[in-house]
């Protein structure tokens, strides 16, 4: 924006919308995380259209309004250089928001670039601390690892209880071990005639009748 360069008020707001960042760097910062919240909790919306709308008010009160008027308003006057003073204590507060957001939104970039390298290398570390100490030693919840739980020792009832259920389970699903498998064999006579797959069952070749004598020898 464009000022003048007559009245101190003027000069002033210059210097103020000069220190701020462009309005492309304001647009990335708003865009990334961590948007401020004010002191009475609530989150300002739309800061890059109320820097703005503070500019062209403070560049209005130093140039339009006639040197040392006041305007009459709800609970007092308004005079120029009182309006131009309050909103130049505002107005740096927005470079400083761009500022802290561009710094967070790097940050975060950097932090995500290393968490690869930084997830591979806990795994390595943990792969090795649970070799050295053992996955159950309680040791590791010292390093912040969760130590293995050791399988409960079960009494004699209970595992006299497991293997018997174990063989009800098998004897209704018919599964069979291995040696009992092995005795499952085949011993009677064999009545299908194998035939070789080069060769054909071939029917008995019947005799030629034998044709009759004469009694006469002829």
């Amino acid at each position: 924006m464009a000022t003048k360069q007559s009245g101190t008020g003027q000069n002033n707001v210059g210097q103020v919308v000069a220190s701020g960042t462009t309005p492309a760097a304001s647009n990335a910062a708003s865009a990334a995380p961590g948007t401020a919240v004010g002191s009475n909790g609530a989150t300002p919306h739309n800061l890059g259209k109320l820097r703005a709308r503070l500019s062209a008010m403070a560049q209005g009160w130093s140039t339009a309004m006639p040197a040392g008027s006041a305007l009459p308003a709800l609970g007092g006057n308004y005079s120029s250089s009182s309006v131009v003073t309050e909103i130049n204590g505002w107005l740096p507060l927005f470079p400083a928001v761009d500022a802290a957001k561009l710094g967070y939104a790097t940050a975060v970039a950097q932090l995500h670039d290393a968490e690869p390298a930084m997830r591979v290398k806990l795994a390595k570390l943990e792969l090795a601390l649970r070799a050295f100490f053992g996955k159950s030693s309680p040791l590791l919840a010292q390093f912040g690892m969760k130590p293995a739980k050791l399988p409960a020792k079960l009494s004699a009832a209970k595992l006299a209880v497991r293997v018997e259920r174990s063989k009800q389970t098998r004897a209704i699903r018919k599964t069979l071990g291995s040696k009992q498998k092995a005795d499952l064999k085949f011993r009677g006579e064999l009545t299908t005639q194998v035939v070789g797959p080069a060769t054909e069952a071939q029917a008995p070749a019947t005799a030629a009748p034998t044709p009759p004598v004469s009694p006469t020898g002829k």
